[in-house]
């Protein structure tokens, strides 16, 4: 039986309660991404209810 094209890609990697002690025990420093934001679409774009993000672009350009 020959290989699949998915053998040889690596597995996925977890990072469980396990493998995050060690690695803080090695100096590994956990801190969220710096592009990571809490705002949500609303209030982005400055959503109406009902409206679509390309619907609230599209009234921005012309506004």
């Amino acid at each position: 039986m020959s290989a699949t094209p998915d053998d040889n890609l690596p597995e996925p990697f977890f990072i469980t309660e396990e493998v995050a002690t060690q690695m803080k025990a090695a100096g590994y420093i956990f801190e969220p991404p710096s592009h990571v934001t809490t705002a949500n679409a609303r209030e982005l774009f400055g959503l109406r209810p009902g409206e679509t993000v390309s619907e609230a672009l599209a009234r921005q350009q012309v506004s």
